[in-house]
């Protein structure tokens, strides 16, 4: 799991679950956990079978860690397209996400979810089976990434995007220019715009 030390990223439910199973793997937590926050989270759980790491900003030992995971818990409650999970998924990683709307636009059903603290015991009771179940959605993760995610495309996507705002904005423009016309206009028929005799 690689994760920022936020309550948004499921931490607690993910590592209490994790504490809870009888699974006799090991989780492994990548990330600078040195904020107030982080520093609990390490406090509470870090254990034989719970391993914070740190940062791990080397890529090719990231890489080897996503490659060599079981399962890769992504834990992002809030946000967008997340970098990390599209790293995981350019992998071919057994992703396992929470469930909500910005996971599942970007995973669909090439993933398993849980949004509760059972759903997570269950998952890591049964690590094995998932990652057997999921291991043919990595392939196609991969193809995703490949077709989907690359930066020509963003970079095509985004300029499309600012051709519509231009043209938004050209139309909001002539809106604004009727609008004092007609307020000009108005403003003559109050007979204020007579020319004035000398």
């Amino acid at each position: 799991m690689v994760s920022r030390p936020e309550p948004d990223n499921s931490l607690n439910e993910i590592l209490h679950a994790f504490k809870l199973s009888t699974s006799p793997l090991k989780l492994l937590v990548v990330g600078q956990f040195t904020n107030g926050y982080g520093q609990k989270i390490v406090k509470q759980y870090a254990s034989d079978k719970i391993l914070f790491l740190g940062g791990i900003y080397d890529k090719p030992i990231l890489i080897s860690m996503l490659e060599g995971s079981l399962l890769y818990i992504h834990g992002h409650k809030v946000g967008g397209t997340n970098p990390i999970l599209l790293e995981a998924m350019a992998n071919g990683c057994h992703i396992v996400a929470h469930k909500n709307v910005f996971n599942q636009s970007v995973l669909e059903n090439r993933a398993a979810y849980f949004s509760s603290e059972s759903d997570l015991i269950h998952i890591f009771n049964h690590t094995y089976e998932y990652a057997r179940t999921l291991a043919e959605k990595g392939p196609e993760n991969i193809l995703v990434i490949g077709t989907k995610y690359q930066w020509s495309d963003v970079a095509d996507k985004y300029e499309e995007l600012f051709k519509i705002s231009g043209e938004k904005r050209k139309k909001l423009i002539a809106i604004e220019v009727q609008i004092v016309e007609k307020l000009k206009l108005n403003h003559c028929e109050e007979d204020q715009c007579r020319p004035h005799s000398r």
